[in-house]
């Protein structure tokens, strides 16, 4: 009878339990969805449907339209938009909420009788507008209504106001050229300084110097320079004719970017020392253009944009490393383990104690050498020499490195010190057997790979 009882209390609590849940609970969270309903602004609002934005102040109107996958600034002049801009903005009033709503209101109480500022999104179904007035006192809300709803006012947050008072600089694109690096072909830099006088052509994934000499480049160096074509974080536009003032009249120097046959073209003039600006012109702005003086300081001169590793190849296309020295070997595969992340397995281990083998990181052998450079260059030598004077018979150690299905980028054997060198600046010889070439590199590289028991002799 006990027992009964229990049973007959226990489907009670569970009863009750369901009835509280689905009868409290449930009528509390519907609530509280109703009340996000309405201090969302825009309820079913998504950015990505969005192809139209046009914001009006108190004395300009900026439109902007979305043409494929580019933001194009349409009024009060016709370029390309600014994308973080226009990204942040989206961004802002896709989740944007009220601080507090007044209801039954009286918009003509809060200045919105007759609004002179509004924010409007158009997409391919739908059209959403925010009304703008002024402030609260406090300066952190402004009052706002959505048309068709004129008694309801929201307190929206200031910075949803401030998207209504930018200026005409704020939504144009600040780079000096548009364009995809894939896109690009050839790079022609001429400016001022002798050593800044070169050609590169890209062939396959690499950049190459075809003038005054024929060089491989650096390929992280000259991705710097296409970022500061787009990327140039242009201070202002001026609006004038007199190009003289500016350096700009007949400038000698300047930059083509090659898109195949097609070409867009950077002038540069005058530096503003004061300002840290230089001032240039581009083929992708009609006005005379105030930048970062940066962007002409940072390119290089010939030397150093020459590729100087040892053999060619990319870090993140290193799928395979493969380390002897003495009697210790390490082979290593890149796979991805099941949330996507790179992993290295290591398919063998050779005489290296179990307490040393936690410490190698064995991708730094790679990552290290990609950045390495040469500092000489010995491409003749007999077999004495190389045995007896470079210490490269056996070697050191003999370190490979291989792409997708074993594809061997390059070997690199470690030799010996280079002799005369002061403390800190010691160099080894290293030989690529592919190319039949020694090199000397910072002795550094071996100390910074960190493999047990490898050490310059």
């Amino acid at each position: 009878m006990k027992g009964k009882q229990i049973i007959i209390s226990f489907i009670v609590l569970v009863l009750l339990s369901v009835y509280l849940y689905f009868g409290e609970i449930k009528k509390r969270e519907k609530k509280e969805m109703e009340k996000n309903k309405q201090e969302t602004i825009y309820p079913d609002f998504k950015k990505d449907n969005i192809s139209e934005i046009v914001v009006q102040t108190i004395d300009k109107k900026f439109v902007c339209k979305k043409v494929g996958n580019d933001w194009l600034l349409t009024e009060p002049v016709s370029c390309y938009a600014d994308e973080a801009t226009i990204g942040s903005i989206l961004d802002r009033h896709s989740v944007a909420k009220s601080n507090r709503i007044i209801e039954n209101a009286n918009l003509a109480d809060y200045g919105l009788t007759k609004p002179e500022v509004y924010i409007e999104f158009i997409g391919k179904d739908k059209t959403y507008r925010l009304n703008m007035g002024g402030y609260n006192p406090t300066g952190e809300s402004a009052y706002a209504y959505v048309p068709g709803n004129t008694t309801t006012v929201y307190l929206i947050p200031k910075h949803l106001r401030l998207d209504c008072d930018k200026e005409l600089k704020d939504f144009r694109y600040k780079g000096l050229m548009k364009f995809t690096d894939d896109k690009v072909t050839e790079i022609v830099v001429n400016l001022k300084e002798k050593e800044k006088k070169y050609k590169l052509k890209k062939e396959g994934e690499w950049w190459y110097i075809t003038s005054p000499v024929s060089k491989t480049a650096k390929n992280e160096r000259i991705s710097t320079y296409l970022s500061y074509m787009k990327n140039t974080g242009i201070k202002n536009f001026i609006d004038s004719k007199d190009e003289a003032k500016y350096g700009l009249l007949n400038s000698s120097e300047y930059i083509d970017v090659y898109f195949g046959k097609d070409k867009k073209r950077v002038y540069f003039g005058k530096e503003e020392k004061s300002q840290n600006s230089r001032y240039a012109k581009s083929t992708e702005h009609k006005e005379i253009l105030e930048i970062p003086d940066y962007i002409y300081n940072g390119i290089s001169k010939l030397d150093e944009i020459i590729n100087k590793q040892v053999f060619l190849f990319m870090q993140d296309k290193v799928e395979k490393i493969s380390v002897k020295y003495g009697d210790k070997s390490i082979v290593a595969k890149k796979y991805k383990d099941k949330n996507g992340a790179e992993q290295w397995q290591y398919l063998e281990f050779k005489n290296i104690p179990s307490k040393k083998k936690s410490s190698i990181y064995i991708f730094g052998v790679a990552s290290n050498l990609y950045w390495q450079e040469y500092k000489s260059v010995i491409e003749k030598f007999d077999q004495k020499d190389e045995a007896e004077k470079y210490g490269l018979v056996p070697g050191l150690a003999e370190i490979k490195l291989y792409g997708k299905n074993d594809e061997l980028f390059g070997t690199l054997i470690l030799g010996g010190k280079v002799p005369g060198k002061e403390a800190g600046k010691e160099e080894i010889y290293v030989k690529v057997p592919e190319k039949n070439i020694i090199y000397t590199i910072d002795a550094n590289y071996v100390k910074n790979i960190n493999l047990p028991d490898l050490e310059v002799k």
